[in-house]
């Protein structure tokens, strides 16, 4: 079930992780999913930079790309693009700090 905190990696490259930042059997079924995409120092995200150090699913610095975030009833298209294996479900971003 999709839910808080649940997070995704593409099967495709770049293999971006997608993050849900709400909890949709609190909000009717709607979902925040933001991307962590690679910082090159160019992103104009920079609230939420991370390294390899604080999740072990990257690889290199990165950033949550708030700016591309997405919002909707999106549950049921993400639990889909899972079972499809557009994504797989990795472990959750827990903070270090």
């Amino acid at each position: 079930m999709i839910g808080l905190g649940t997070a995704m990696k593409s099967a495709e490259e770049p293999y971006h992780r997608l993050v849900v930042l709400s909890d949709p059997s609190n909000n009717g079924g709607q979902v925040v999913v933001v991307r962590i995409t690679t910082d090159d120092g160019t992103w104009p995200d920079r609230d939420c930079l991370l390294q390899p150090t604080d999740w072990a699913e990257l690889q290199h610095r990165s950033t949550v790309a708030y700016s591309t975030a997405k919002f909707g009833p999106a549950v049921t298209a993400l639990e889909e693009a899972i079972r499809r294996g557009a994504f797989r479900r990795i472990p959750h971003l827990h903070p270090t700090r």
